[in-house]
């Protein structure tokens, strides 16, 4: 690799029309308002401000995070780092899939080529990047497209997120010229944020890297360069710890005000749930889930064994109600289910993209995944479940999950679940505790 602190000029005339274009685009919006001015009569919004939009560039370790499933099924895998770091961020900033610009296989060629113009052109107010593992032992001058890649950042107005290139294991193992490559990439990233008060570099290889081999932690990776589910979770926590420090913004707690529901006229992106912090005890139970569930909600267990329990309960923590459901017994592989449904709201319609999200705190054994799910059918969007492949799922987590979904056509009928798939032949213990469910318009 050659080590290059000047900027390299992008390769053709067409790129930099497309930067030049894509700054002039930037230039001309004005900041989105995250909504009306609060008051007795005007309810806020929650629509997402373009300095709290985040735009993702990088290689497939970013690119795992979502997948297209079919047309009307998608949704955000347990396996990336990128998955977990946007539950774990934050609640004021956004990352959804169509700022997701990383692709597998990639290098800083393609990130300055073809990533850089589509996030300047993005209309996002911050870049998190990681990429450079597959560019480790080529020759490419990583530094130099590195420079160009946050120059131009900085001239665009657009807060720049630097992740490290991060450790292989000994089923793929780095070279140690490539190591010593990936040491002067993430040195220089760490050194050019300490002087560029445009750029944070966020590390998270104190908790992921085991330093007597060089190596990272043994679990973390499912074939010696991409993440596992545990080890997703530790990296994507461990970064937006940090993200968080230093991107201070409305809290959660902010968007948790009882008058945030929709109106069409005074509030069209506000929450279409009819009860969001699971108040009151005048739910459902179905397919034998026992216990006491809050208004609007339904508890059930796939139909399965007896020996599966599924026992639904409503505790507060602090301020919050939260829905509960205990697992219990002996799993069958079937699937305990909290969810929440209205009709599609006046001023909804086709063609308009919804967002349900969820506080979770989830604390249990005998899990094979975990999902969130917001419903017009018969399309939905997930975040995380999908399949047991790719490692265990953590045992104890929380966050807040949030996926969006298109309207199609027809749709009549929106929907939140919160489901957890068990492990057939495995005990069960522990909680599934579900707070602040919310349905929003965010186009």
């Amino acid at each position: 690799m050659t080590i290059s602190t000047a900027s390299t000029l992008l390769s053709t005339a067409d790129t930099q029309a497309a930067l030049a274009a894509g700054k002039a685009l930037s230039d001309s919006l004005s900041p989105e308002q995250i909504g009306p001015a609060s008051s007795a009569a005007l309810i806020t919004s929650r629509q997402v401000a373009r300095t709290n939009k985040i735009t993702v560039q990088g290689d497939s370790l970013a690119d795992d995070a979502f997948d297209v499933v079919s047309a009307n099924q998608s949704g955000w895998n347990d396996w990336s780092y990128l998955t977990w770091f946007r539950r774990y961020i934050n609640v004021s900033y956004s990352i959804s899939a169509s700022n997701l610009r990383a692709l597998a296989s990639q290098g800083t060629v393609h990130l300055v080529n073809t990533q850089l113009p589509q996030a300047i052109a993005s209309d996002c107010g911050v870049a998190v990047t990681m990429i450079g593992t597959n560019d480790l032992g080529l020759g490419v001058d990583v530094i130099g497209n590195l420079t160009t890649f946050y120059d131009a950042l900085r001239d665009n107005g657009i807060k720049a997120v630097a992740l490290p290139v991060l450790p292989h294991d000994a089923a793929d193992p780095l070279t140690a010229a490539e190591m010593a490559d990936a040491c002067t990439i993430n040195r220089w990233l760490f050194e050019r944020a300490r002087v560029d008060p445009n750029m944070t570099y966020l590390t998270g290889l104190d908790v992921f890297t085991d330093y007597a081999t060089g190596h990272a932690v043994t679990g973390y990776l499912r074939d010696g360069i991409h993440t596992t589910k545990i080890g997703a979770e530790v990296l994507g926590r461990a970064l937006a710890e940090q993200f968080n420090a230093v991107f201070a913004g409305p809290s959660d707690a902010a968007y948790a005000v009882g008058t945030n529901a929709y109106d069409a006229t005074t509030n069209p992106n506000g929450n279409a749930l009819p009860n969001p912090f699971a108040n009151g005890t005048g739910g459902s139970l179905a397919n034998g889930a026992t216990g006491t569930v809050a208004d609007s909600f339904l508890v059930y267990r796939s139909s399965g064994s007896a020996t599966f329990g599924c026992a639904a309960s409503k505790e507060v923590i602090g301020t919050v109600p939260h829905q509960v459901v205990t697992l219990s017994g002996t799993g069958d592989g079937y699937i305990a289910i909290i969810e929440q449904s209205v009709a599609l709201p006046a001023g909804w319609g086709e063609g308009d993209t919804l967002r349900g999200s969820v506080n979770i705190l989830l604390d249990a054994v005998g899990i094979d995944y975990f999902a969130v799910g917001v419903w017009a059918a018969p399309s939905v969007g997930y975040d995380g479940g999908r399949t047991a492949a790719n490692g265990d799922f953590p045992g104890q987590v929380s966050g807040r999950w949030s996926a969006d979904v298109v309207v199609p056509a027809g749709a009549t009928t929106i929907k939140l679940s919160v489901y957890a798939q068990v492990k057939s032949g495995v005990e069960l213990s522990g909680t599934i505790k579900a707070s602040k469910f919310f349905i929003e318009k965010v186009n």
